[in-house]
């Protein structure tokens, strides 16, 4: 579910939209994750103030960072350490296995740790996946691979304890969202392709999209995906008036 948006004037002006929307939102308790584009100090400490706890993905555009990481978890691996969580998803003729490595850091241990609000720990998660058979309707974490295995590493960095299966449940739970709502309002709705540029156009559109995608997947009365539902919805007024009365 969609609980809020800012609009942001172009991507670099992400970074400044993301602090404004955190403050709207009752975050006490809570695990937020942000993708690489939030990996920000500022963004963390945003977050800590509100109560909660963060999971950020480190890619390779903050070097530094990235390569400590990477160090800390070469010398774990090097010593022959077993991963702190393991587990196994397996169906569909796809078999996916995630393996987690996490260590406490509490302040030390990382360029520039006095600077990431109450750090207390990173992560290596390693994801390796086999699929037999292509699945074009079916988003998977890190795209399609047919008939072959592919493996994947990513680091985090959190204000979690190393709690390696707590860890891997926060990132799962990301990537439920870019498929279960991003992927899809690109793919359903084409907002990707979106040509709308004029005013607060894109930005009210992107509202609708959100309540509409809302109101398609807790409308379960119509098996299928969310383009066989909005076609549905044209065609049959009987169903359009159970989605609008969901409202």
């Amino acid at each position: 579910m969609a609980l809020g948006q800012r609009r942001s004037e172009g991507g670099s002006n992400e970074i400044e939209a993301i602090p404004e929307l955190l403050e709207t939102l009752v975050l006490e308790g809570c695990i937020v994750t942000i993708d690489a584009m939030g990996r920000e100090t500022g963004i963390a400490e945003t977050i800590c103030e509100a109560g909660a706890d963060y999971v950020l993905r480190v890619k390779d555009n903050q070097e530094g960072l990235r390569a400590d990481i990477e160090r800390l978890f070469e010398r774990r691996l090097e010593r022959g350490f077993e991963a702190d969580y393991t587990d196994v998803d397996s169906g569909h003729g796809r078999a996916l296995a995630r393996r987690c490595w996490a260590i406490e850091v509490g302040g030390r241990g990382l360029i520039d740790s006095d600077r990431w609000a109450e750090v207390g720990s990173v992560a290596l998660i390693e994801t390796e996946r086999f699929e037999a058979e292509p699945d074009p309707d079916k988003e998977a974490e890190n795209g399609s691979v047919s008939g072959e295995t592919a493996t994947e590493k990513r680091y985090v960095i959190s204000s979690l304890p190393p709690d390696a299966e707590q860890l891997v449940r926060a990132s799962r739970r990301h990537w439920r969202i870019e498929n279960g709502l991003h992927w899809r309002l690109d793919v359903a709705f084409g907002e990707d392709d979106s040509q709308v540029r004029t005013g607060s156009g894109a930005e009210n559109l992107g509202r609708v999209r959100r309540l509409a995608l809302s109101m398609l997947k807790q409308g379960g009365s119509v098996d299928g995906g969310t383009k066989t539902k909005r076609l549905r919805a044209a065609w049959d007024t009987e169903y359009l008036e159970h989605l609008l009365g969901q409202l």
